[in-house]
């Protein structure tokens, strides 16, 4: 895979700008504060480990993944009960290393919202519980020229233009508009079952006739990626729409439609007759 081999030599190099969407970088500290670095697909596996270093009786270890309000147990063994794993894990989830000291999980068909930090607790006595964090730090970029998917279409519709800029990718995407003036805009943000986002951001404005000769440009940025998608306007009146590569600023016009709307007016959040140029 052309994709995952660049990963590879950038992760050698510490660069991580190339790294393709759903392949994640894990981050993994052990108890002796080792860190580990591994590569693995969204879907894909991962064994997380602890290790707890001198002479204790331990009586069970747990694993926990630390979250804001309080931490999610996720599974438990101990000599005498043997091992337990919580319904919401079972299937993805166990024990891959039966040892109290020198304990290790994998999950299976690792999934975008798996990120976090990891804890896993050697309850030992007389000494009482010790935790040590295991982080897994999910960092998912994107070939742009493959995985971010943007759009720019819009409507007119008796002199009044509705343009929407969308995009999807992980982490958020974030979207702004370059426009000759303040207009009206609303944003809205859907989350995916895979995890992955979807920004949609709509301008509105009343009268395409201040438009004449210039341009929209909707901008979206994820991680250190740029991408332009430009809604050209002509002194006639027609739209044009281009992608515009960020470091030659290259027009690539894909398309040019006049829309012409009789029946419904075309209001801010309003309804009205729609149809799309996909780019």
């Amino acid at each position: 895979n052309q994709c995952l081999n660049k990963v590879s030599k950038r992760l050698l190099n510490m660069s991580y700008g190339d790294i393709c969407l759903f392949h994640v970088l894990f981050y993994i500290t052990t108890a002796d504060t080792v860190t580990q670095k591994k590569v693995v697909e969204v879907g894909g596996n991962v064994t997380l480990s602890c290790l707890l270093t001198g002479s204790y009786d331990i009586l069970q270890v747990t694993w926990q993944k630390k979250n804001t309000r309080e931490n999610e147990n996720l599974a438990t063994y101990s000599v005498h009960k043997g091992v337990t794993v919580v319904e919401t894990y079972r299937g993805r989830l166990n024990f891959t290393r039966l040892s109290l000291n020198d304990t290790a999980i994998t999950l299976w068909r690792v999934r975008i919202q798996d990120d976090g930090c990891y804890k896993c607790l050697f309850n030992t006595y007389p000494d009482g519980a010790i935790p040590q964090d295991t982080c897994l730090t999910l960092l998912v970029f994107v070939c742009v020229s493959e995985q971010l998917r943007g759009s720019l279409h819009y409507v007119v519709s008796e002199g009044n233009l509705i343009a929407t800029c969308s995009a999807n990718a992980w982490p958020s995407p974030v979207i702004s508009w370059i426009v000759p003036k303040n207009e009206s805009e609303k944003t809205e943000v859907v989350t995916h079952p895979n995890g992955t986002v979807s920004v949609i951001s709509k301008l509105c404005v009343n009268s395409t006739t201040s438009l004449a000769g210039q341009s929209l440009i909707c901008r979206v940025q994820h991680m250190e990626e740029e991408r332009y998608y430009m809604l050209m306007s002509s002194w006639l009146q027609d739209f044009v729409l281009a992608y515009l590569q960020p470091q030659f600023w290259m027009r690539e016009i894909t398309g040019s439609r006049l829309q012409r709307k009789r029946r419904d007016k075309c209001l801010c959040g309003g309804e009205g007759e729609r149809e799309r140029i996909l780019l």
